[in-house]
């Protein structure tokens, strides 16, 4: 068994301070081990966080574009209702002036104050 000074005296060699230098780095590394793993940690929670308000906003997209489109239905429906009917009586009758402009009463006064009378 070593006496308490001759253990002192060897612990005080230069490859003993080599030593103790290593051993001291060890806690060392395994704090940087664990700064390094927060910052991963951190830098994958910030994507995460993004990729998730992607997500989230590429769906209120998706939900309001759906109430939109169940919205605007039926006037698309009675639009396209009248649209149907105009290409037939244009199919069927014909294209006149008439069925493409919009009926002014003042033009139909003008009109009719122009017009002979039989």
């Amino acid at each position: 068994m070593l006496s308490p000074e001759r253990l002192s005296d060897k612990l005080r060699t230069p490859t003993m301070k080599w030593v103790w230098i290593g051993l001291s780095a060890i806690p060392a590394l395994r704090i940087y081990y664990v700064r390094e793993m927060v910052a991963a940690l951190m830098i994958f929670t910030i994507l995460f966080v993004a990729g998730a308000i992607v997500v989230l906003v590429l769906f209120l997209l998706d939900l309001a574009s759906q109430r939109l489109l169940s919205w605007a239905e039926g006037g698309v429906l009675r639009a396209a209702g009248c649209a149907v009917k105009g290409w037939r009586s244009l199919v069927t009758k014909g294209a006149s002036v008439d069925q493409f402009t919009i009926p002014d009463k003042r033009v139909q006064a003008s009109k009719a104050l122009q017009e002979p009378t039989r």
